[in-house]
């Protein structure tokens, strides 16, 4: 099991909950509709039973090819007001990811993916 650090990640919220976003976009802990509501993600308390919400890209690489490329490929988290950014690129692509809660629709998570390049 792999726990990324709590310094890995960033905080998404609105006056009612917050979700813990990791460093490459995936939500690892959000509590609905409150605080003190149960988890619906809890992936940073149980990496296998816990759930986490994730978008990852589809790739038809080789395992070799996949440690070649590794070294090519960053993510960088962009913070400003109340969204959170991840952005990663790759060798053959970019994508950024936008994430914030939505407090009059009722604390909904709102993600925004956007085709830099690829």
């Amino acid at each position: 099991m792999s726990y990324p650090s709590i310094a890995d990640h960033g905080l998404i919220g609105d006056v009612q909950t917050a979700a813990l976003v990791a460093a490459d976009g995936t939500i690892d802990s959000f509590c609905c509709p409150r605080f003190d509501s149960p988890r619906v993600f809890a992936s940073l308390l149980d990496d296998r039973k816990g759930g986490r919400f994730a978008l990852a890209p589809v790739t038809d690489l080789a395992p070799w090819a996949r440690e070649r490329d590794a070294r090519l490929t960053f993510t960088k988290m962009l913070t400003y007001a109340n969204h959170l950014g991840v952005y990663s690129e790759e060798i053959d692509a970019a994508v950024r990811l936008d994430q914030r809660l939505d407090h009059p629709s009722g604390s909904t998570i709102v993600r925004e993916g956007r085709a830099r390049r690829g």
